[in-house]
């Protein structure tokens, strides 16, 4: 009996130490493919400079006062596509990637939130591209407050902004045509 159970012991060890070798042989693997990672990425850092972000790259090439005034925000009201007018908090993210209006009460930023990459183009006031306003007393917007940022088809979503004053739409308007033409320009000179 003792001899069945030292038997039985010697297996399970040797299993464990089966086990903790091909362990180990599976990180060492996922070490090795780690190790090239950084050591191409090392090669294109040393070719390149430091790495910086996509986020850092494009705060070089952007105003202070750009940057300043889309990180802060403003209150704007935005459309949907049914004709329905929300107000909201607009403003872009750190990195500025992405535009957000959020919603003020509930806090809610998924639903209207764009990425610069999935930006198609930056608009006026298209009456043709502007949702409608329905029912019988429908505020509707005010053309010279209006601008709209238009997604790519894979993104199939638009934002329909109407700021509060003409001048803050228009300064909207123009900075973000500025950070559109400089992120596909980042991105251009990354893919090179």
């Amino acid at each position: 009996m003792r001899e069945l159970a030292m038997a039985e012991e010697l297996k399970e060890q040797e299993e464990k130490a089966r086990l903790e070798e091909e362990e180990k042989a599976k990180q060492g693997k996922s070490e090795s493919t780690q190790e090239e990672q950084k050591a191409s990425e090392s090669e294109l850092a040393k070719s390149k400079g430091p790495k910086k972000t996509l986020g850092e790259l494009l705060d070089t090439r952007l105003t202070k006062d750009m940057k300043l005034y889309m990180l802060a925000g403003r209150l704007c009201f935005t459309w949907t596509t049914q004709g329905k007018r929300e107000q909201r908090h607009l403003y872009m993210t750190q990195q500025f990637d992405q535009l957000i209006a959020k919603d003020m009460m509930k806090g809610d930023v998924t639903s209207q939130a764009l990425r610069m990459d999935q930006v198609q183009s930056v608009r006026k006031f298209d009456k043709s591209l502007f949702p409608k306003a329905k029912g019988l007393f429908a505020k509707k917007p005010n053309p010279a407050c209006c601008f709209i940022l238009i997604g790519k088809p894979e993104a199939n979503k638009n934002l329909y902004i109407e700021c509060g004053m003409e001048s803050e739409a228009n300064k909207w308007y123009e900075y973000l045509v500025k950070l559109f033409i400089e992120f596909n320009k980042l991105v251009a000179e990354i893919k090179k």
